[in-house]
């Protein structure tokens, strides 16, 4: 016999990059009824090579904004391997209001590499609980000239209650031209 069907791990929204896009903005998705959520990112294609994810989070629910207020403390860790070699690198990012999903600038521009982000956000909608966000990460390089995989982790160190998330290319300039980003809540 099956048991009732458990509703603690919810898709609540998917963003398919059909054209060009600078960001792709979940707004409203972070609420109470939901402590901690994943966001799956796969198949991502820049306009450009060596460009990087970012994210803001977002507050004022459906028509939301950016969060600018500075509090934002974290880094990245991570190894690129090529046929001939490996090679370490980190870096913090401290008191900004952007953080990073991927530890460098090597998401390919060209179709049919692959890349993937897990991510999971912790607490974004509660108050006096700073939210953080963890992402396990694996990108191509250049045509795969080689893989960069590493983690990266931010510290919001605020008591703000989130409402969204922005992810976006590192230079404003260029597109994500392609990929998946899929937001799932867990109670």
């Amino acid at each position: 016999s099956w048991g009732t069907v458990s509703s603690d791990f919810v898709k609540l929204a998917t963003y398919t990059v059909s054209s060009p896009v600078n960001e792709v903005i979940f707004d409203n998705v972070f609420s109470s009824t939901y402590r901690n959520y994943k966001l799956f990112t796969d198949n991502l294609v820049f306009s450009v090579t060596n460009n990087n994810m970012r994210f803001n989070y977002r507050i004022g629910g459906a028509s939301g904004s950016d969060d600018t207020s500075g509090n934002m403390y974290g880094g990245k860790n991570g190894a690129i391997a090529t046929s001939s070699s490996v090679s370490d690198s980190n870096s913090n990012i401290w008191a900004t209001s952007d953080g990073y999903l991927d530890g460098g600038n090597d998401i390919s521009s060209t179709n049919g590499d692959s890349s993937a982000h897990d991510v999971t956000i912790y607490s974004p909608n509660v108050a006096n609980v700073a939210t953080v966000l963890t992402s396990v990460y694996s990108v191509n390089n250049n045509g795969y000239a080689g893989i960069r995989m590493g983690v990266s982790s931010f510290h919001s160190y605020t008591s703000t209650q989130f409402t969204g998330i922005k992810l976006k290319i590192q230079t404003s300039s260029n597109t994500i031209n392609q990929g998946t980003f899929s937001m799932y809540g867990i109670k």
